[in-house]
């Protein structure tokens, strides 16, 4: 079975253009302190009365 040609002349630029998104990725706060603490205000805004 011959092997399909390469349609992009630089394999390695997909992984360059990944790395900021990774980088941002990693210094965004994931924890469940930040998420459970939006979650509760995000609650007590849709249940409060107008």
């Amino acid at each position: 079975m011959p092997s399909s040609p390469n349609p992009n002349p630089n394999p390695g630029a997909e992984v360059l253009e990944v790395r900021p998104l990774q980088r941002a990725g990693m210094k965004a706060d994931f924890s469940w302190d930040n998420r459970g603490k939006l979650s509760a205000d995000l609650y007590r805004e849709l249940t409060s009365k107008a």
